[in-house]
């Protein structure tokens, strides 16, 4: 997720993928653009350690970037929707 007010940069998943590919093979990417955010998918848990680990508080089109691990919606939010299900 992007810090700081909109307008967010424009975020591809190219993007994502160019920064977080060295990191494990990837699964999955969906980016939420309107609202400055993406998920990464990995084949791997050590993968997305290093992921979070290295990525948290680096640049990224300009922006700091906020990487942690996504957590389960609450109970009355909408989850994200997975790649194929929109």
């Amino acid at each position: 997720r992007f810090q700081g007010d909109e307008p967010y940069p424009k975020l591809t998943e190219e993007d994502i993928r160019d920064k977080f590919y060295s990191f494990g093979e990837i699964v999955s990417v969906r980016v939420q653009a309107d609202r400055g955010q993406a998920f990464v998918e990995y084949t791997e848990p050590d993968a997305c350690e290093l992921a979070v680990a290295s990525m948290n508080r680096k640049e990224l089109l300009g922006r700091t970037l906020h990487v942690k691990w996504a957590r389960a919606p609450k109970r009355g939010e909408v989850a994200a929707p997975r790649r194929g299900d929109e």
